[in-house]
Formats: C-alpha cells, structure tokens, sequence
C-alpha cells in the first residue's frame, strides 16, 4: 500500500469481506472449506482489486499491474475452468452432485428452437466493457454466436443466461454477474435457480432498456423467444 491509496478494507468493508471470511469461518466448524468457498473468496477479492483501484480513477487494464497477468490464448489453454477479469484468471471449484444435476436436467429442458441454441457450461460470456469473461452454468443464444475482438470464444451476444445458486457463490451472482450481464445488449433475461424448492429468481429487460425482477416458485417459467422450464420437473 503506497501512501494515499485506498486500503482493500477501506473500500469494500464489511459489505464483501466480513461475510467471505464469516463463510470460510462456518464451513471449517462443519468440518471442512469446499471449493465453492475457496472460489467465493477468489471472486471476491478480484472484485475488491478491480473496484479499489477503479475508484481512483485507475482503468481496468492497470488495476490488474499488480496481480499475474496471462494473456487470453493462455486462458484458453488452462485446463481447470476458470473467469477472466482483465488478464487475471481465477479458477472456478467443482460443483457438488446437486448443483450438477440441475445443470444437466435444464440443459435437457431447453429445446432447440428456430434460431436459438442452448450451450453448457463452459462457454465464455465475455463483456467487453468491464474486459470480464464468465462461465454460464447453461447459455441461449439466438443467432450466431458473436465472438469478442481478439477474445476467440468470448461469446458477447446471450439472449438469456442461467446460473445455479450455490452458498459460496451467490452472492457474486447477484451482483457482480448481474451488473455484468445487464450491460450486454443482448441479454433478454438472467435467470438464478435455487437448488431446492423449484424457485427462481428472474431479471428481465423491458422494451425500454429498463430491467425488472421477480421471484418465482413451481409451475412453468416463460422466457424469451417462447423458451420455457418446468421449474417442478427441473427440481424434482
């Protein structure tokens, strides 16, 4: 830290790591930390990096001078998923059997339809404006998949992306995800599934560019482009 700089604690307080360090805490007194925590306290730091230097007027590509940097044919090339922010790659933790299951079970529930396509998990959601890449757990796109200048398989046009809710995870996918895909002027709807009790939270664009949300629980979830999931039949 260099004298005027901002501290990490300073920037983000407790509303980012208190409640990554309370995680870590309760997960060693059952007995163990997962991989999901690791991978919550991964995302969150990252984001306090990139969020701590932004707010002093820093651009996206120096806030990461200090961390390792690879370029984007070297992230291609890892073997373990992993999300890029800005030339920082950060690996993602397995998936338990649940969070798997779902994951399978929507793929399947996720027709082929006209121009629209579903992709799995592993597909790069790439939004240029922050310079992040994201790993869907499932991906719509209507249309050819349009891919970011010099980002080969950096998808830039979803119509619609899921992500299964995890306890170490969610909380970036309510809010650094959600801020990163509603930038993307494709996106239609962001759909969170919970892993139990077939709810969802949904988050849609409007025809005037504005976004609503709401929560749904059971029956069948309308989508975009006459999509459609049987939240019961996925969560049974």
């Amino acid at each position: 830290r260099q004298e005027g700089d901002v501290t990490l604690a300073e920037r983000i307080g407790e509303a980012q790591i208190k409640p990554t360090v309370d995680l870590i805490a309760e997960a060693g007194d059952r007995g163990g930390v997962g991989d999901e925590d690791v991978i919550a306290v991964a995302a969150a730091a990252v984001d306090a990096v990139l969020a701590c230097r932004a707010e002093r007027g820093t651009t996206m590509a120096n806030a990461v001078a200090n961390l390792p940097v690879i370029s984007w044919d070297e992230f291609l090339a890892l073997d373990w998923p992993h999300e890029w922010a800005a030339g920082v790659a950060y690996a993602m933790g397995a998936t338990t059997p649940r969070h798997a299951q779902l994951c399978a079970r929507l793929a399947g529930l996720i027709p082929v339809r006209g121009e629209c396509s579903a992709y799995a998990a592993g597909l790069v959601v790439y939004v240029a404006e922050l310079d992040r890449g994201f790993l869907p757990d499932l991906t719509v796109v209507c249309g050819p998949p349009i891919e970011a200048d010099g980002k080969p398989g950096g998808v830039t046009n979803p119509t619609i992306v899921f992500e299964v809710l995890s306890p170490g995870t969610q909380a970036h996918d309510r809010t650094t995800k959600l801020d990163a895909y509603r930038r993307l002027p494709s996106l239609e709807t962001y759909v969170l599934l919970h892993q139990d009790g077939a709810r969802a939270e949904v988050h849609s664009r409007n025809p005037d560019g504005s976004w609503r949300s709401e929560e749904r629980t059971g029956g069948v979830l309308e989508l975009p482009r006459g999509l459609r999931v049987d939240l019961d039949e996925l969560s049974r």
